[in-house]
Parts: structure tokens; sequence; C-alpha cells
């Protein structure tokens, strides 16, 4: 048996009795989310995170992830996770520091990028933050939310 041969083996041995995996895991790219008890926009909350955060997939279900993080499992819609690794080493708080800020690494995310800023810069674009900036502030509670959906008689997603 030829070296190569043996070193194939050994790894292959190490591997399955180790149990030794690479575990996929997903970042999230939403400022902040939830990951919810099951896999339902609705469902209660068992954990806060936000960009940047690392969640271990554990299973994907359609539109959603089961993951593991901290210890807590539960289930996040894909729409809030990026699949590539996303250094964010360099992600500092907007107060100051080195780096990226939060809204700069989530802007990245979205596809602002040096082709959308140019045209930012030229004027093409129409600039209505403030529309945009108290859509953000508005925060429903979930249990109101949950009465509105039931009262109207509205299924739930």
């Amino acid at each position: 048996m030829n070296g190569y041969r043996r070193a194939a083996i050994a790894v292959a041995l190490f591997t399955s009795v180790t149990g030794s995996t690479v575990a996929e895991t997903v970042t999230v790219s939403a400022r902040e989310d939830a990951i919810r008890e099951r896999c339902r926009f609705f469902a209660s909350v068992v954990a806060a995170v936000a960009a940047g955060d690392t969640l271990e997939v554990v299973e994907r279900d359609g539109d959603w992830v089961q993951v593991e993080h901290r210890g807590t499992r539960g289930c996040i819609n894909e729409s809030a996770l990026r699949d590539d690794r996303v250094l964010f080493s360099g992600l500092r708080s907007d107060r100051g520091g080195s780096g990226a800020s939060a809204d700069e690494v989530s802007l990245a995310g979205k596809g602002f990028n040096a082709t959308v800023e140019s045209e930012y810069q030229r004027g093409d674009v129409v600039q209505d933050y403030e529309s945009v900036d108290s859509v953000e502030r508005l925060s429903v509670d979930l249990s109101e939310l949950r009465r509105f959906l039931e009262n109207g008689d509205l299924l739930l997603p």
C-alpha cells in the first residue's frame, strides 16, 4: 500500500471515529431579528440576534432554518441570514472606533456598493430618509398583533 493511500485511509478512519464534521453556519444579516420557538413568523421568540451573529444550522425547512445559538435552539427565516461568511471583525459601534459600522455592514449586505453610491452622489436617487426612519421606528407588541389577526379572522402566515 502506498503512502498516499495509507494517509487517505487514516483520515477517513479518524473522521469516522471522532465523528468530526464541519457544521454549517449562517450569519445574521438583518440589523436585528429573533429566533422563534417554531418556524412561523408569529411564534414565540426564544432569543434575539443581531447583524454579525453566527448561528449553527440544525436543519433547513423551506424558507425557515432551524438553528442553534448560544445553547438556544429555534427557527429563523432565511431572509434574515447570509450563507456566505462575512467578516465582521472590523465592526464598530456607531459611536466611534475603526472598521465598518453596523449600518455600513447592513447596507453592504443589501447590495449598496460603489455603483449604487455613485448614483446617490450624482443625485439620481430621491432620498427621503425620514420616511424610512419613521417606518423603522414603528414597533408593534407581538400579543397585540396576534389579537389583531385573530379578531380579523386572518390566517397566520
